[in-house]
């Protein structure tokens, strides 16, 4: 793609000049190196940098800007700002240095720029979460506490919040200090929805899922050597974390996020849903909402629909008071449009993709258009598996033992754990063994497993 001739003059104007009032800084840019490098922005599809909006005056330069500041020399600087060796700091250097030329420059030179089909990491709504550190939830304005730790995602299932994983998160924790936990509310359920003000545009599906962690880490300022180690996902979560893996194993230099190093699918199931979700959505769907008492609610589940007292309870628990009565804490055209996407997603294709990535490492200081292309990341999957779980047939098991990566050594890039005495909600039945395979697998990077006596 060849570079529009007033979009570079516009480069080298803001730099000359920026060279012209600090003499004692001396800047010698490569103009070649500036030409590949605004060549690559805008070829860039899923820069994250970019407005959909076309660029105007400052704010278009500013998204150009990171490109530029990562080709120019080093400078000095205060001792808490970081190298700039990725597009986020050097945007932030863009904008304490240039800010005064950036206002002077054409609106003309931006005009070639093409519209973009996403959004800027600020226009998208944040997914609500929760931090937990120590072994406890902490309050959002202590959020800082995950600086200097390895953050773990957690993902909660189908019509599910945060709470749901609260508990093996700070077990986790609890175990291993050095860790904090993100548990999130995935689009449409708990506080990212609609009932708490929250509305994400559709489509409803797994890609759109994935995206919205990567934005909601993005805003947190967990990327490059931030980002995530680990992300563990049940059910539902499960798939939208191997699709989050899966994305940024292709792109993660472009998006700015880095693939984490291990995935936990907790009784993610591949294939389509089960028969009785659909029950259970049609039985949700059938409720005239405000709705009257929990005890109403679970008795004529119970009763009408014939759903077992457990779920029943645990459907009763995704409700909120209003004035009227209560109503459902998710949304439920949310829910159902991510239900019909599992059929679309080849769950044991993905976890093969994802798993068998070869790992480079990335090298954002000189990289070329074919670098972001060919550095990717794998990530190590890790399936836990309920034993009680009569979906897990024979067949479904089979098909995932053929996936190449599979083993039963710790360094395999793909492992099923087993957990004989828990069904589909392997995080309530058999706490301990989740606990136990999470915590073994997380220490295994410092080459220290958690024996049993620990434990």
């Amino acid at each position: 793609m060849k570079t529009p001739p007033p979009l570079l003059r516009g480069l080298r104007e803001v730099v000359a000049s920026a060279g012209r009032q600090r003499k004692q800084q001396q800047r010698c840019v490569s103009w070649s190196i500036v030409d590949q490098g605004l060549t690559l922005l805008l070829c860039l599809r899923h820069s994250p940098s970019v407005s959909r909006r076309r660029p105007r005056s400052l704010s278009g330069l500013l998204a150009l800007g990171p490109l530029l500041c990562l080709h120019l020399p080093h400078r000095r600087r205060d001792a808490t700002e970081h190298k700039m060796s990725t597009m986020a700091n050097g945007l932030l250097q863009m904008q304490r240095l240039f800010c005064d030329e950036l206002a002077h420059i054409s609106r003309r030179s931006w005009r070639t720029l093409p519209r973009r089909k996403f959004a800027s990491t600020y226009d998208k709504p944040r997914l609500s979460f929760d931090v937990i550190a120590g072994g406890e939830v902490v309050a959002d304005s202590q959020a800082e506490v995950v600086a200097g730790k390895e953050v773990v995602v957690f993902l909660h299932g189908l019509l599910g919040n945060a709470k749901n994983l609260r508990t093996p998160a700070k077990h986790i924790t609890r175990h291993l200090p050095q860790y904090a936990a993100l548990v999130m509310d995935l689009r449409g359920h708990g506080g990212s929805s609609s009932s708490r003000g929250r509305r994400f545009p559709p489509p409803h599906n797994f890609d759109a899922c994935a995206q919205d962690v990567v934005e909601t880490l993005k805003q947190l300022g967990l990327t490059r050597e931030k980002s995530p180690f680990a992300i563990v996902g049940h059910s539902l979560g499960g798939r939208v974390a191997l699709q989050y893996s899966s994305l940024l194993s292709r792109d993660s230099a472009t998006i700015g996020v880095n693939a984490p190093s291990q995935t936990y699918l907790l009784d993610t199931v591949p294939g389509q849903a089960d028969p009785s979700v659909h029950s259970v959505l049609k039985a949700i769907s059938s409720f005239q909402t405000p709705i009257e008492s929990k005890a109403s609610l679970v008795d004529t589940m119970m009763k009408e629909y014939r759903i077992s007292k457990p779920v029943a309870a645990w459907i009763a628990s995704n409700v909120y008071r209003t004035e009227n009565g209560l109503d459902w804490v998710f949304d439920l055209d949310v829910a159902n449009e991510l239900v019909s996407n599992f059929s679309d997603q080849n769950l044991v294709e993905q976890i093969a993709d994802v798993s068998e990535t070869p790992s480079k490492p990335l090298l954002y200081q000189s990289m070329t258009y074919d670098a972001y292309q060919d550095n990717c990341d794998a990530s190590q999957v890790h399936l836990v598996v309920g034993g009680k779980n009569k979906l897990w047939t024979s067949d479904v098991l089979e098909d995932l033992r053929s996936v190449p990566s599979f083993g039963t050594s710790k360094n395999s890039m793909f492992q099923m754990h087993t957990l004989d005495d828990a069904g589909h909600w392997v995080h309530v039945d058999c706490l301990e063994g989740l606990v136990k395979v999470l915590v073994n697998n997380l220490q295994s990077r410092m080459h220290t497993v958690l024996s049993d006596d620990d434990h």
